[in-house]
């Protein structure tokens, strides 16, 4: 019999074997990286305010409608 060329073999049946077990992957950022974040987030906001604070007569020349936000938090 002659060997016929790939092109006309009859398809094999292939069927799935087991899925490889799930490898666990360390994370890398660990647990200080979101803490990081926070505090970060924390200091720019207070800089932020500080700054709004201390600097209240330069920000009320610039921006009229905040003097109304001074006046109702008690800073004159």
């Amino acid at each position: 019999q002659p060997v016929l060329p790939a092109r006309h073999a009859a398809p094999t049946q292939l069927q799935p074997g087991p899925a490889p077990a799930p490898v666990a992957v360390p994370d890398s950022r660990g647990t200080m990286a979101p803490l990081l974040a926070w505090a970060a987030s924390l200091v720019l906001l207070a800089v932020v305010l500080a700054v709004l604070v201390l600097q209240r007569e330069a920000v009320m020349a610039a921006w009229p409608p905040a003097t109304h936000l001074f006046h109702a938090l008690g800073l004159r």
